[in-house]
Formats: structure tokens, C-alpha cells, sequence
């Protein structure tokens, strides 16, 4: 779970700040529009990439225990590492993930 937690905040960070190293290199007349953005609108417009890579690996998280997991289990997986899925990272590190996520949001 925390490795989860960590990488997650780990992400976001750079992911954010990816967000405004790409900003650099659109068209000026995007980055004067940008740079006209009220604060809340321009903490908004830098979160939407940081959101978008969050979604996408919960997607495959998900994807991975609920097609691939051990369906006679009626317990939770809590290891890290497991046999099954495409990533092999138990639900615990996608959990860990998503907290990170919204503690650095």
C-alpha cells in the first residue's frame, strides 16, 4: 500500500509538473490564453493531466484483479506482488495509489 501511496504522489508531482514543461511548447497565442486564466482556472488546467495519467493506471489496476484475480477468493489481496495480471501489482498497490493521488491533490 504505500509503495502505492508513494508512487502515486511521485506521479502527480511530476506529471504536474510535465503539465507546465509542455505548456513551453504550444503555440503562444495557447500560452497567452493560458496565462489569462484566473488561479483556480490555471490550478485546474495544470490537474488535468496529473487526473488523466490517474485514471488511466486505476483503469488498468482494475482491469487486472477483476478479469485476472482468483475468483474463488473471497478475501482481500493484500500483497503486493501476485501472480495474475498484466502488471502483477496486487490491488493493494493501485489503492495505495489512489490515496497518494488525493493526498497531493
Amino acid at each position: 500500500f504505500l509503495y502505492g501511496a508513494g508512487i502515486g504522489i511521485i506521479v502527480y508531482c511530476l506529471s504536474r509538473f510535465l503539465s507546465h514543461a509542455l505548456l513551453r511548447i504550444c503555440p503562444t497565442s495557447f500560452q497567452q490564453k493560458v496565462a489569462n486564466l484566473k488561479f483556480a482556472q490555471l490550478y485546474h488546467y495544470h490537474s488535468l493531466l496529473p487526473s488523466t495519467v490517474h485514471a488511466i493506471i486505476q483503469i488498468v489496476g482494475t482491469y487486472n484483479f477483476v478479469f485476472y484475480g482468483d475468483k474463488d477468493v473471497l478475501t482481500f489481496d493484500d500483497r503486493l506482488f501476485v501472480p495474475y495480471g498484466i502488471t502483477k501489482l496486487g490491488p493493494c498497490f493501485y489503492m495505495g495509489w489512489f490515496v497518494g493521488y488525493l493526498l497531493t491533490d
